[in-house]
């Protein structure tokens, strides 16, 4: 009874073999197949995606530290760690190390001997976060974030060195930073990164640029 029963399974109740099948019920069983294939590669991509993320996250977090910057703070911590693509946690790094610079006020507390280590110690800062921007820039054109890091790391780590391509090759940090303005102009962080440039090469500048910078 048990043969006959299981003979009886297999010839009124199993699903019928591909060729016997009509073809609403192979397009049916195509689908699924192809949304299964798509469902393992777009999770694939996801976690691969979130192990690259992490791993740049924690590299940048070891430069920080290497570098003994701003960056090691917790918040600027957290600026890194919140980014959930690596391009953008290397513009939050880029944009803390630039921040940094650009905050001087500790400064006018050093002797000279010490103001000139330091100042000497932050060009190789300056030089990464404006090739960090300058990368993401690429990949990224509408950014006024990497244009502004861009624009405001050239300028400055020219005008540390004394550097007379402030004057030469303006365009390099210019145009990155009217960019920005362009891309934000609500914003007023990259307009004051320009007029901070503008006053230190006013004498550089002709006529209507003073009255913009003005």
């Amino acid at each position: 009874p048990c043969c006959g029963t299981l003979r009886y399974y297999r010839r009124d109740h199993a699903p019928p073999l591909a060729a016997n099948r009509s073809p609403a019920e192979m397009r049916v069983i195509t689908k699924r197949g192809v949304c299964g294939v798509l469902a393992l590669a777009l999770g694939l991509a996801a976690t691969l995606h979130w192990r690259t993320t992490m791993s740049v996250q924690s590299e940048l977090l070891s430069e920080a530290q290497s570098l003994g910057v701003v960056p090691t703070r917790q918040e600027v911590r957290k600026s890194i760690q919140a980014e959930s693509d690596p391009g953008l946690a290397r513009l939050a790094f880029a944009r803390a190390l630039l921040a940094d610079e650009i905050d001087t006020r500790w400064l006018g507390a050093l002797k000279s001997e010490e103001l000139a280590a330091t100042i000497a110690g932050s060009l190789p800062r300056l030089e990464r976060a404006r090739a960090l921007a300058a990368a993401e820039w690429v990949q990224r054109p509408a950014s006024w974030q990497a244009a502004m890091i861009l624009g405001g790391a050239t300028y400055l780590g020219w005008s540390r060195q004394q550097d007379k391509r402030l004057f030469r090759e303006r365009a390099a940090w210019e145009e990155p930073l009217r960019a920005a303005v362009a891309l934000a102009p609500g914003n007023p962080e990259p307009r004051r990164l320009l007029g901070a440039a503008y006053l230190e090469t006013w004498f550089a500048n002709p006529p209507e640029q003073r009255d913009e910078a003005r």
